[in-house]
């Protein structure tokens, strides 16, 4: 509603009262007048009929007497040329009366109010007699309080109404705006907060502008209510997504936040913790006093290394320069990463030069101490230097196999893409059986096959590896007559090759896969000789691969390998 629409419907409440106020008092007024009018009129038609202007003296003379005791004065007037001298009166209230306006023939027969030589008013009612024109009857009246009072305030109390009316309207107005510039200030305060145009109310006096700005500002306000929690939403998902634990404290020591990576490490859900204290996720000593560290100099430290449930992290606690709230001092962040992997990783690689340098050590040392020998003639039978050179071939034989085995691992590692192409699966395993037929007809070994053509895309040459491998070890770790079964199921994607060898311990079976790791051969009758990287380079290429292998051995039986094939 607007300041004019305001002022208008105030003035019109008040002049409607003002109006109920003139038309009750009117009516008191007009009913008054009607009443004396009526006995005004009711003693003149007595007068007129007891008067008789032929008989002057003996009908004025009862005419007064009649209405001696009457409140109606009647007053038998005879008018002398401008004159009027009261000639018969019922108060004996004898005079002339040059200003009897109400015997005007403009007059005659209707009610004059005028003030009395005694100082108040009158009404009159005068009629001429009708046989002797020069004679009036004249009917007077003082006027009711309650029609004198009807009057007055009719005059005087409208002007004192409608003084106090304007000063009501103009007081109506003026709280109206002090009232409303308030919310007025307040809704330009919210659009300047939204960044609206505050111009864009016309009238900080119109409730209806000020209306629509409110729900201009609402909307706005709504939108970017909505856009801040779908960016709080990105900005927790992007922090729950991260694979480091993340954990903010506030000067007073309160948890704050934690990411899903912290509460996952630290077994806690974010409610469950959020502004209790810090030790609630105590981890160690050393973790703790680094955070009081923090919090009391400001200052960051060097990340440090911390063993916690079996994992390795480093930890990074920086200062925050800001407070969660206004009586508190600025707090910290911690970042733990787990590193367990890459610390592993930096373990296997140091283990494996070490154990690459042993294995290639030995053979060296081998082939170097035999080629002395020849070199020296501490051999001097060509048949004894003969069998020594070849001893020292057999050796430079196995390193070439073990760089080679370390140069396919090295590739699997570091690799990213590498050339794929359709494989025939049965033709890779037809191939290998070929190339070991003198190993297994010479331990006459049985091969059972239930192979069927089999397409996969991949890297020819892993795939080449992966399966000559394990039909190497079946070969290999087998007993003499003994037994090979491969299945290759095409429609459940499943690989599996088992053999009737000296099988491994279960104790040995978690590491298998692992660098330079050697089964116990001690129940072959020769020691087989490997580089103990085969099965190291199957795993990874199923890793590779998404492949999954499992193993099954029962000691001194035999050997199963499943590989499933991804889909």
């Amino acid at each position: 509603m607007s300041s004019k629409r305001n002022l208008i419907e105030t003035i019109v409440f008040c002049f409607s009262w003002i109006a109920l106020f003139i038309a009750s008092f009117l009516a008191i007024y007009i009913s008054g007048n009607e009443h004396t009018t009526s006995d005004l009129n009711s003693s003149i038609k007595i007068a007129q009929y007891i008067f008789d202007g032929n008989n002057l003296e003996a009908t004025g003379h009862e005419v007064a007497e009649s209405f001696a005791e009457s409140s109606v004065r009647i007053s038998i007037i005879q008018k002398s040329e401008d004159d009027y001298t009261i000639l018969y009166d019922s108060k004996d209230l004898l005079a002339s009366d040059s200003s009897a306006i109400e015997l005007n023939n403009d007059n005659l027969g209707k009610t004059v109010t005028r003030k009395s030589t005694y100082g108040y008013n009158m009404i009159y009612l005068a009629v001429r007699d009708q046989e002797n024109p020069q004679y009036y009857i004249r009917a007077a009246i003082k006027e009711s309080q309650a029609v004198s009072i009807a009057r007055n305030f009719l005059i005087y109390g409208s002007v004192v109404v409608i003084i106090l009316t304007v000063f009501f309207v103009l007081y109506r107005y003026h709280n109206y705006r002090k009232r409303i510039k308030p919310l007025t200030d307040q809704v330009q305060r919210l659009m300047f907060l939204s960044k609206l145009d505050p111009a864009t109310v016309v009238d900080v006096n119109d409730l209806n502008i000020l209306a629509r700005s409110i729900d201009l500002v609402s909307s706005s306000l709504d939108e970017k209510i909505s856009d801040l929690e779908t960016e709080k939403k990105k900005l927790r998902m992007i922090l729950d997504s991260m694979p480091i634990s993340l954990v903010a404290i506030s000067g007073d020591e309160k948890i704050t936040f934690i990411n899903k990576c912290g509460s996952k490490l630290f077994n806690y859900e974010e409610q469950e913790v959020l502004n209790k204290d810090y030790h609630v996720l105590f981890v160690d000593q050393e973790f703790s006093e680094k955070i009081q560290n923090v919090l009391h100099t400001k200052k960051d430290i060097a990340p440090f290394i911390l063993k916690y449930h079996g994992r390795i992290y480093q930890v990074t606690i920086i200062s925050l320069p800001y407070s969660w709230s206004p009586n508190t001092p600025s707090g910290v962040i911690s970042f733990l990463t787990d590193v367990t992997e890459e610390k592993n990783l930096n373990k296997t690689k140091a283990d494996f030069f070490a154990n690459a340098s042993h294995e290639l050590k030995t053979p060296l040392t081998s082939v170097i101490g035999y080629l002395e020998l020849v070199e020296n003639d501490f051999i001097s039978d060509p048949a004894e230097q003969k069998k020594a050179i070849q001893k020292a071939i057999k050796e430079a034989k196995k390193m070439r196999e073990l760089l080679a085995d370390m140069l396919t691992i090295n590739q699997l590692e570091n690799v990213d893409k590498k050339p794929e192409e359709d494989v025939d699966v049965k033709e890779i395993i037809d191939n290998y059986l070929d190339i070991l037929a003198p190993k297994i007809q010479e331990k006459k070994i049985t091969v059972d096959k239930n192979i069927t053509p089999f397409i996969i895309h991949a890297n020819r040459l892993d795939i080449e590896k992966l399966f000559g491998n394990l039909i190497d070890n079946a070969v290999k770790y087998n007993k003499d007559k003994g037994n090979i079964n491969i299945v290759l199921d095409k429609e459940n994607h499943i690989f599996k090759i088992s053999d009737t060898g000296i099988g491994i311990r279960q104790e040995q079976l978690p590491h298998i896969f692992e660098r330079f790791y050697r089964v116990d051969n001690s129940r072959i009758k020769s020691n087989i000789e490997g580089t103990g990287l085969g099965l190291a380079i199957v795993k990874h290429i199923c890793q590779s691969y998404d492949f999954k292998i499992e193993v099954s051995s029962t000691f001194g039986q035999g050997t199963s390998f499943t590989i499933i094939l991804s889909k």
